[in-house]
């Protein structure tokens, strides 16, 4: 590469950013208290979660609202229904070629 390339210049400064950035990162990953207070954060907002998800579920039933559950089993139940008469419809065609 030629001395006036300032391509050149833009690499060696991006790998000096990439290492000094995965030093960084290697360092606070080897933390330990972050690790335990990244640890504590994630299970209290997990538990705060499912208090959320409980909660959604018992005033959509409250409410006589459907869920997120109930609209996906409708949806597999139009699905079936839909291949069901797919596959009657088919079968009429057969019988009907077969009584002309």
């Amino acid at each position: 590469m030629s001395e006036n390339n300032p391509y050149d210049s833009l690499r060696q400064v991006s790998e000096m950013w990439e290492k000094s950035l995965n030093g960084l990162l290697f360092q606070s990953l080897n933390n330990n208290p972050l690790i335990q207070i990244t640890k504590v954060g994630i299970q209290a907002n997990s538990r705060f979660i499912e208090l959320l998800k409980r909660n959604r579920e018992l005033m959509a039933n409250y409410m006589n609202l459907p869920t997120k559950n109930d609209v996906a089993n409708a949806v597999k139940q139009t699905i079936q229904a839909e291949e069901k008469i797919d596959i009657l419809k088919s079968k009429s065609g057969i019988y009907k070629k077969a009584l002309l």
